[in-house]
Parts: C-alpha cells; structure tokens; sequence
C-alpha cells in the first residue's frame, strides 16, 4: 500500500492475517511494524534516530543543529531536537538560514563557529539540507572556527546525504 488509508481499511477488513506487507508507508502503527508489514524507506524520525545513534560514538553529549529555513529542515530541526531530549543529549545552538540567499549564510555559520569556540561546545553537528549545500557549508564552519578542534566535529545529515552522493558515484 502507498497510502495509510488504504492499509488501515486492509486491516480492519482483516486481510492482513496471514500476511506479510511490503508498504511505501513513512510510519507503521506501534506493533503493526516487524509482525504485519514493513516499510521500504525510511521516515524522517528513522533518519534523525540514526544518526543520534551515532552521536553515541563522541565523547560529549553536545550538539548543534544548522538548518534551511524551510518546512524541511524546521520538521527535521524539531524532530532532532525531541529525539535527543529523550536520549538525555543536549542541542546547544539551532540557527537557520535562507536555503536561496548564499551571501546569508556566510553571517549565519560565522556565529556558530563562534559559539562553539566561545562556550555554547557542541561534538556534533547536523545539517537536515542537500549534500551540495552540505558541501558549501561544512567548509564555510571551519574557516569561521579557525582552530584543529574544529576537525574533530561529527558532521551528521539526512539521506538526502546518500542519494546525492550515490547519484555522483561519489563514496
């Protein structure tokens, strides 16, 4: 099923006993995931989940969020924010930028560095955009944060990520 409307009439129909599901839903209802069917991609919340699982690997518990202003990047700013309160992590910084104006973001980075040399530490940071943005902004941080400890940041994004990156063959 594409549509959750349609697996939910499948199940109170009771055409889901007996078998097993291959669904193109974002989410299954609790129980329902793993017993009756499975989802083909990942949601949003599958996303920011895994790679707060990976946060576990730093030394701190301190992250960042640098996001477009956009519904995109606020859902998965919001998303992370909830996710890493439940696993006692802390989100230090969030600022947004416009995703269109590049000459706004340089100001937008420059005070994140800032603030990550001057107190407000964070190991981790995470960038719900598109690899290429991505690509622009990751080196925009380390010229603001000017200093070697900026090379030991966790830099963490959406699938988006791995799309792009499979679309350029790049590894």
């Amino acid at each position: 099923p594409l549509r959750s409307s349609v697996f939910k009439n499948m199940q109170e129909q009771g055409q889901t006993l007996g078998r097993a599901f291959f669904t193109f839903l974002s989410t299954l209802d609790e129980g329902v995931e793993g017993n009756l069917a499975w989802r083909f991609f990942a949601s949003s919340r599958d996303q920011v989940s895994a790679v707060l699982s990976l946060l576990s690997y730093c030394e701190g518990s301190e992250a960042a969020i640098l996001r477009p202003d956009e519904r995109f990047g606020e859902g998965m700013a919001q998303l992370f924010q909830e996710e890493a309160s439940t696993r006692g992590l802390t989100v230090t910084d969030a600022p947004s930028y416009p995703p269109k104006d590049h000459q706004a973001w340089g100001p937008v980075v420059s005070k994140l560095a800032r603030a990550n040399r001057n107190g407000k530490r964070f190991q981790a940071l995470f960038l719900p955009d598109s690899w290429s943005k991505a690509a622009m902004l990751v080196p925009e941080y380390f010229f603001h944060r000017g200093d070697e400890e900026a090379y030991n940041l966790m830099i963490m994004g959406p699938s988006l990520w791995a799309a792009s990156l499979a679309h350029k063959g790049t590894h």
